[in-house]
């Protein structure tokens, strides 16, 4: 089910993280026993990824320029809690 408009980033980042996990985890891609419509679905996603990173720019110029800690979007870290 898609994300709601106000939480799709954060939503998607948490989904990302898994993803990016199981790739650091894997050898190969063939480690990842991927088959099928999942196949299909890796190579989309990385072309995803590519014109996100274009679009992105765009909006505000080089990547390098966007902030993204966590503290201009009012995350807390768990590591502040403690």
């Amino acid at each position: 089910m898609p994300s709601m408009s106000y939480c799709m980033f954060q939503n998607t980042t948490l989904e990302m993280d898994q993803i990016l996990n199981a790739l650091a985890e894997a050898g190969t891609l063939a480690d990842l026993k991927l088959r099928g419509y999942e196949r299909d679905a890796f190579f989309q996603l990385a072309e995803q990824c590519k014109q996100f990173l274009a679009l992105a720019e765009e909006l505000d110029g080089p990547a390098e320029e966007v902030d993204l800690s966590d503290s201009c979007y009012g995350y807390i870290d768990a590591d502040d809690l403690v």
